[in-house]
């Protein structure tokens, strides 16, 4: 099982203060040639909750996730940080397990700590 942790400022990049940019897109790459058109899926849990615990949020397609070309999974951070926060605005770590269906075929891409600094 492959483990991808994911770090960002719920304010970043830079100063939390002045800085109000997007936080824009986090690539995951497999070893697919090509991922164009699958279905991603992405859950989450708080830390700490029971891995047999449903998931919350879970979240499915292009809004959050996309498959491209060259076996990148690209995750919408954006869409991602207001998920997340619209379930907890407190909650700063997080597990998640992200699949993706491509080809007919569920295949788990990776799972870890998702951690929201800044919040």
């Amino acid at each position: 099982m492959r483990t991808q942790n994911i770090v960002y400022s719920s304010n970043a990049p830079g100063t939390p203060e002045v800085y109000t940019a997007p936080l824009g897109i986090f690539n995951i790459q497999t070893t697919n040639n090509n991922l164009t058109g699958s279905t991603g899926n992405i859950k989450f849990w708080v830390n700490g909750a029971s891995p047999t615990a449903t998931a919350s949020p879970n979240l499915v397609g292009t809004t959050y996730i996309n498959g491209r070309t060259g076996g990148i999974v690209e995750l919408d951070l954006d869409a991602i940080e207001t998920a997340l926060a619209a379930t907890s605005s407190t909650e700063t770590v997080w597990h998640y397990s992200l699949s993706m269906t491509h080809a007919g075929n569920q295949v788990h891409v990776c799972s870890g700590y998702l951690v929201r600094l800044g919040v």
